[in-house]
């Protein structure tokens, strides 16, 4: 059995659609059950079609979804899931939550404001070497 696709990234309140497929010798069903695990969210889940819904409140930072063939439950695949931060959240890891442009403009701002100091500094040296 295999999990595609093998690796993913779900951000919050997001949703990820997963496949499995079952391989088998003679009459077997190619369906499972899905489970997802790790989660600390009651709203994380995933639906019988294999389609992931990340809760918007979700705090794992990872979760681990797992196909279970129906057949046979001691048959199964799993993939890790990195959960990351929605875009626009309040989060050191996108910035704040501002937009890049906002960011470009404190930066730039940052900038002309040492680049004032700097002259000042220069026009006070120069006014005490005199």
């Amino acid at each position: 059995m295999t999990v595609s696709p093998v690796s993913a990234d779900a951000e919050k309140g997001k949703t990820l659609q997963f496949t499995a497929e079952v391989q088998g010798v003679g009459g077997y069903s190619a369906s499972v059950v899905w489970k997802v695990s790790g989660a600390n969210s009651a709203n994380t889940r995933i639906d019988e079609n294999g389609l992931l819904s990340v809760a918007a409140d979700e705090t794992a930072e990872s979760i681990i979804v797992t196909a279970v063939s129906s057949d046979d439950p001691e048959k199964s695949a799993s993939v890790t899931v990195s959960v990351l931060a929605a875009s626009g959240d309040d989060t050191p890891e996108n910035g704040g939550g501002l937009p890049g442009w906002a960011i470009a403009l404190i930066a730039a701002g940052a900038c002309l404001v040492a680049a004032a100091v700097a002259v000042s500094v220069y026009f006070i040296v120069k006014k005490f070497e005199k």
